[in-house]
Order: structure tokens, then sequence, then C-alpha cells
């Protein structure tokens, strides 16, 4: 009776202590930070009235869920079992987030990916369709949900990792291709998955792929007749003529069908013209003809005529050409944000050692000289191995008017930047400050361009009224530094800065308009006075909207609404895209950067407008 007396004490006293001793459950729940409206940057616009009465409902509610949500575990990136939705970036990489398609079916979600105009001339929206595309996300809803086996005879089977190649390709993104088929499970990668990816990568951007696949994997030469003729225009390419010619013989005897395949290369090989590779128009798109094209430069740059870009990408990952041709390709490609500054970097120093005897090391420092590879590069290596800092901030100035001149700026600038960063501002180098503040705002060094921008404490109302060029880093500071008006420093106001522009001159309107709606759709407000003159300005400029994309704005709207990320950001790639480079569109600009601002992609939408807005 003792025993059971205390075995009944015991079992009370666990229980009571464990009643009053544990904290209360906590609830596991899927937050996305890049869904949360942050506060708005810069100064409020009038045109946010309308909403106040909205946001502060939400604030109200957002204040109680905070006090609810204390115990709240956040979990991101929960990993999941595979699906062709798979992407491979976290939030912590640059991903959008596992939520980031919200209340998007599968439908709406495949048919963005394969009606969006990815094909882009902005770094910032080729930066941004590669994230997405990454993005580690939990798919769109789907009413069938079809488990995957393996099997890739059914067209369904990974549809979206198929779509999603297919775009990679098409924008030469190559090296993210490799990244996310590494990270696709063992099970599914067999024999007909790499055919697969093999057929995805149709795109021009893809020709080194396509030749190197060819000559290293075995096909049926019976039955793959497309596959020879391709090698044979690769083998061109690299001018394996003798390699060509025998399997032009083979090809031959075993296909009938390909005898007007044969006599056009055969007589292409015996002259090489472009009128003997097109002797049709129609010729202009078959990829083999431009594989062949490859064998002569001046010839593949006429093919190449309209997409410069696409052969740069294959002259650089083919080797094509002399070394020099490569990385002339090279920086462009740097410039354009397909391969690193670190690249670059180095083939520049590599490139040195076999020029350092043959340029003029004196004749360099005129701004008259010519602007070769040689000359840049033998810049570059004066560059690190002056010791005086005005030698030093000369030569960099004298590289960055010879990039300008070429367009290849963005990469010269990346290249620099270990140079600038062994300058410190001085009045001696006052000269150089608009320059370098240039250059660092393009490498996203926000502080140290206020640092040069700032050393001279003048009156800065007084400077950007006398100084035009500090007129516009300025506004150019307002584009990409959210917390200016926070700094130390009396920073005149937007509109002030705008009118300095808008009643000189040298400053082209378009570009002053250009401004003023990146700031608008930044959020920041501007004067009336200045969206009068706007608007009596405007029937002057070309801003036609393509009638074909006035459905996406009301859809853009909806996304908006529901916080949808993913589809405001390809319906963003889409307007811009679409909307061409030598007609001005202001509507499709103030949308792009005000939405991607407004989703909470706040350092992309700065990025976009400083894009734009660079060469002021």
């Amino acid at each position: 009776m003792i025993t059971k007396k205390y075995l009944f004490i015991i079992l009370f006293s666990f229980v009571f202590n464990n009643l009053f001793s544990e904290e209360p459950p906590k609830n596991i729940i899927l937050l996305e930070e890049n869904l949360k409206l942050e506060k708005n940057d810069g100064e409020p616009s009038e045109e946010k009235a309308e909403s106040e009465s909205e946001n502060n409902l939400e604030e109200v509610i957002g204040s109680t869920e905070n006090k609810e949500n204390k115990n709240l575990i956040v979990i991101d990136d929960i990993p999941k079992e595979f699906n062709d939705w798979y992407g491979i970036l976290s939030s912590e990489e640059g991903g959008l987030g596992w939520l980031m398609w919200g209340s998007t079916n599968s439908f709406f979600a495949k048919n963005l990916l394969e009606r969006t105009n990815f094909s882009t001339q902005s770094t910032t929206l080729f930066k941004l369709t590669s994230r997405i595309l990454l993005s580690r996300a939990q798919k769109p809803i789907e009413n069938n949900l079809a488990r995957i086996n393996g099997a890739l005879n059914d067209d369904s089977e990974l549809k979206y990792l198929k779509a999603k190649i297919r775009i990679l390709s098409n924008i030469g993104d190559t090296a993210n291709i490799n990244k996310l088929i590494d990270n696709i499970p063992l099970e599914i990668k067999d024999d007909n998955f790499y055919n697969l990816i093999f057929d995805l990568r149709i795109y021009d951007k893809d020709i080194p792929y396509i030749c190197n696949e060819l000559q290293k994997k075995k096909f049926d030469v019976k039955e793959d007749i497309e596959k020879r003729k391709t090698l044979i225009a690769c083998n061109i390419a690299k001018r394996k003529y003798s390699q060509a010619q025998l399997a032009l013989d083979l090809l031959e005897n075993d296909s009938v069908e390909s005898l007007p395949y044969i006599k056009k290369v055969r007589k292409y090989l015996e002259d090489p013209s472009v009128k003997n590779l097109l002797l049709e128009e129609k010729n202009i798109e078959d990829m083999n003809y431009k594989i062949i094209s490859l064998s002569d430069y001046l010839i593949a740059k006429k093919i190449f005529s309209k997409d410069p870009l696409t052969l740069d990408k294959i002259i650089y990952d083919m080797k094509l050409y002399s070394i020099k041709e490569q990385i002339e390709s090279l920086e462009k490609l740097v410039t354009f944000g397909l391969y690193s500054p670190t690249i670059l970097k180095n083939s520049y120093v590599d490139y040195h050692k076999t020029v350092k005897d043959i340029v003029d090391l004196d004749s360099l420092t005129n701004k008259e000289s010519e602007n070769s590879l040689d000359v840049r590069v033998s810049l570059f290596y004066l560059i690190n191995n002056t010791i005086s800092d005005v030698d030093r901030a000369k030569l960099l100035n004298l590289l960055w008017l010879k990039a300008k001149e070429i367009n290849i700026e963005k990469a010269l600038y990346g290249i620099s930047l270990d140079s600038i960063n062994t300058i410190t501002p001085q009045r001696e180098l006052s000269w150089f400050t608009y320059p370098v503040t240039r250059a660092l705002i393009s490498n996203k060094k926000v502080e140290e361009a206020k640092n040069w921008l700032f050393f001279i404490n003048n009156d800065f109302k007084d400077r950007a009224v006398l100084d035009l060029n500090f007129c516009k880093m300025l506004l150019l500071l307002y584009v990409v530094d959210p917390d200016l008006k926070k700094s130390n420093f009396e920073i005149p106001d937007i509109s002030f800065l705008l009118d300095v522009l808008n009643n000189s001159l040298e400053v082209k309107k378009e570009s002053i308009y250009n401004l003023m709606i990146t700031l608008k759709a930044l959020n920041y407000d501007i004067s009336p006075l200045l969206w009068e003159n706007f608007y009596n300005e405007f029937e002057s400029f070309n801003s036609s909207s393509n009638i074909n994309k006035t459905n996406l704005f009301l859809i853009l709207e909806q996304s908006l609404k529901k916080r949808n990320l993913a589809e405001t950001v390809f319906i963003v790639i889409d307007l811009f895209n679409s909307s061409k480079k030598e007609e001005l569109n202001f509507y499709y600009l103030y949308k792009s950067i005000y939405s991607l601002n407004n989703i909470g992609l706040r350092e992309y939408a700065r990025e976009l407008g400083i894009e734009i807005n660079f060469g002021l």
C-alpha cells in the first residue's frame, strides 16, 4: 500500500511539472521575406494617398499578427522531393524564394515560361531571368499531381524543366544549365534524359555545346542524318577540312536527300563567301550554315550581324580565331554579365606577356592614340605598376575613355576596382571625381562613390547649379542609394536637381524624362511643374505602345495586388524586352521599375534604373 502511495505521488509530480514547465507548442509556418512589402524607399509619392487607408489596415493586422507570431519558427526554402520546377538557388544565394509562385496555377506558369520574350539587351534582366529560373521554389498549383518516375516518353514529364533549359539556352546562360542538370537526381538522368537535353539546346548561343557534344557522343550514323550534317558543319567551323570532306563523301553514299546540302557545302569549301553559303535567303536561319560561316571571321560577322553578342559567345567558348579576337569577345561578354570581370582581368594579364615588347608605352598617354586590345591591355598593365596616384588616375581615366568608345565600360570598370581602391580622394584629383564616381556606382560601391563626390564640402546647391556633372551624379545616387537623404550631408532634393538639368541646353529632354520616370517608379516625389513640361513635350517623342502587350498591363496589376512575385517578374521581363530599344516607351519603363520596386525586388529596380540612366 505504501508502494502504491509513493508511485501515485511520483506520477502526480511528473504530470504537474510538465503542465507548468513546458513552453507552449510552436507553430511552424512558411514565410517569404521577398514577398513582404517593406517601407517605401525615398520620399512618399502623391499617388500613395489613395492606398493609405488600405496600408494602415495592413499595418494594424500586421501588428496583431506580430504579437501572435512571437513563437513562430520561420522556415524558408524547405527541401521537398524533386519536382521539375526544382531549382538550386536558396534565398540566401540570390533565389527569389520558396513561395515565389504563390497561388499561380501550373497552366498559367507554363504559359508565362513559353510566351515571355526573354531576348534582352539588359544586364539586369538577364541576371533576373537566370535567378528566377534557378530559384528553389515550390511548384505552382496543379490539379493532377503526377509524380516523376524517370520515364521521359510522355511529353508531360519534366515539361517545366524543359522550358527552363530552353530559356537558359536561348539567353546563353550555359553555366547555369550545367548547374541545374548537376542537381537533378541520378535516377532521372538516363541516356534518354541526356538526349532530351541535347534536343532542347538548339539555340545559336549554344552552338559551342552542340559541337562539343557531337564530337564526343556516339549516335546512329544511319538514322541521325541531321546530326551528321551538323557535325560536318562543326568540323568546318574548327577548320578541320579533311575530316569534313571525308564525312561529306560518306554522307553522299548514305543519304540521297542530303545531296543539295552536300553540294552547297562543297561549293563553299572551294570558294568561301556569304554568297555561296546563302544561295537562298531562308538559309540564314539554318543553324548548320551559321556554324559553317564560323570558319571565316569576316563571313561570320556578316551572318551574325543582327546578333553580334551571340557571335562573341561562340568565339570565346569555342576558342575560334586568334587569342586577340577571343579576348575582344570576352570584353563584351563581361559587359553584358555573361562572364566575371575576374576572367577578363586574368586574360589581360596573360595577354600582356605577348605584347609587352610591341607596344610603345610612351605613346599610350596620348588620348588620340589608337584604341586596340594591345593598347587597353598595356594601359591596364601601367595602371597596376604605377606608384603615383596622379599618374594612376590619369591612366584609369584614359582606359575608361577608350572603353566608352566601344561600349565596354562596365567590363573595364569591373577589372579596375582594385586599382581604384588604392587611390584616396584629394584636391589634386578633383578632375578625377566624376569618372571615378561613375566607376564606383557601376561596381555598386555606393559609400566609396559618396566619399569621392563629397570630399570637397562646398554648398551642394551652388555646386549643382554651377556644375552639371555634379548635379547628374547626385541624381544617379538617388537612383542607386535608398538611404541618400539619411546621410550627414545636406543633399539638394530631386525636384531642385531636375530643374537644374531642365534649365540647361546641354542636357537632352529625353534623358531628363527617363530620370523623372525612373525616380517616380521608385516612389520619389517629382515637381508638378516638371510633369507639366513632360506633358507638353510628350507628343514630340516616339512613344508608341505595342498593342499586343496591353493585356499584360492588366495581368500585371492583378499580380501586384495579390503579391505574386514570379508572375510579376515574368510579365515585367516580357514588357521591358518587348519595348523597342530605339523607341522611347516611358510607360514600359515606368511599369517595369515600379513593379519590381513594389513587389520587394528593390535592388533589381534600382539596378535597372541605373542601367537606363547611366549614360546621362
